[in-house]
This record gives structure tokens, C-alpha cells and sequence, in this order.
């Protein structure tokens, strides 16, 4: 995340540099897309905000901070929506390696960017979110443990029971292995 100064949502950067790094994986493993949360603007209510007696370079103010954070909440999940759109994989390819992470603010107003008192509220709202979709989570966490495990191959035989079976002999692996002697 770079702050929603460039990128509300730098997926294209990490697929960008992915391919770079490993031309020859047409796919990679993981790709985890964490949000910063959004509300549904319906549910935003500015009256609080409103000074009592006209001040209007606070209102104006007030209206652009609140259209900004809406503009970077609603553009990061069109940005990974496109994203998805743009893989061409089977459905049953992006459910299980594509995958993105965002809550719902129950209130429906998005958190101050430097709200420290918002924290405590935060976290609640992100505990349900992961009490509400256990199997995403499971299946997030086991994907990203997994990935870092691989089988470093000794050789591999044909099977002669089966012509459509190879052997393979070999030890498991992980990932930080590979710059190790």
C-alpha cells in the first residue's frame, strides 16, 4: 500500500513485478489483496460535522475529506475487481489464488485516516469480518503456508504399472532455502 498516492489498490504493481521476477510462472501461487475497509455511502451521514453556524471553508473542506475517502475506498475494489477480470483463468483458478480481504464498516463511515480513537473500533469490525467468513480465512492461511514449501526432485521415473504415472523422489523443501549452501 502506498497510501493512496499513486495506487489505492497496487495490484498491477505486484502482478508487474511478479512477472518480472518470475517470467516463467504463468500464475503465481497467491495474489492477497488487503483492503482498508469501506462503508456504503448511503449509511454516511455528515450532519455531525456541520458547524452549527455556517463556516464554509470547513464545510468545503469537510466535503472534499469525505469525497476523497470515498473516491480511494470505491476505487480500490474497482481496481481489483478489473484486475480479476483482466486474469485469464478458469473460475475455479481465481477462487482459489486470487483472493481479496475487506471490511465492511458497519456503520457505514469510513474511519478518520488518523483516527487513533477509531482503533479500538477497527479491530471489532475486522474480528467479525474474519468470524464471518472463517473458510475464506482458512483457506488464505493455509494457501500462504503452503506456498512457501515446495519438493526439490531428485529423480523422476516412469511408473511401470502405469503408464500415465511418474515416480518422483525427493524431499520437501521451503522457500528460504533457495539462497542457502
Amino acid at each position: 500500500m502506498d497510501g493512496a498516492i499513486n495506487y489505492s489498490n497496487p495490484v498491477y504493481v505486484a502482478d508487474t513485478e511478479s512477472k518480472l521476477l518470475w517470467p516463467d510462472h504463468q500464475h503465481p501461487d497467491i495474489v492477497l489483496s488487503i483492503g482498508t475497509g469501506y462503508g456504503q455511502q448511503h449509511g454516511d451521514s455528515h450532519e455531525d460535522d456541520e458547524p452549527k453556524h455556517p463556516n464554509y471553508g470547513r464545510f468545503v473542506y469537510k466535503l472534499l475529506e469525505y469525497m476523497f475517502k470515498q473516491h480511494i475506498s470505491k476505487q480500490s475494489q474497482i481496481t481489483w475487481e478489473g484486475f480479476l477480470a483482466n486474469q485469464r483463468v478458469v473460475k475455479e483458478t481465481k477462487d482459489e489464488r486470487y483472493h481479496r480481504l475487506n471490511v465492511e464498516f458497519q456503520t457505514g463511515k469510513l474511519p478518520e485516516p488518523d483516527g487513533i480513537e477509531e482503533m479500538e473500533y477497527m479491530e471489532t469490525e475486522t474480528t467479525l469480518y474474519c468470524k464471518e467468513h472463517p473458510d475464506l480465512i482458512t483457506a488464505i492461511s493455509n494457501k500462504l503456508i503452503s506456498s512457501l514449501f515446495y519438493l526439490k526432485l531428485d529423480e523422476i521415473k516412469q511408473d511401470h504399472t502405469d503408464q500415465h504415472r511418474q515416480l518422483c523422489k525427493g524431499f520437501p523443501s521451503d522457500s528460504f532455502d533457495i539462497g542457502r549452501s
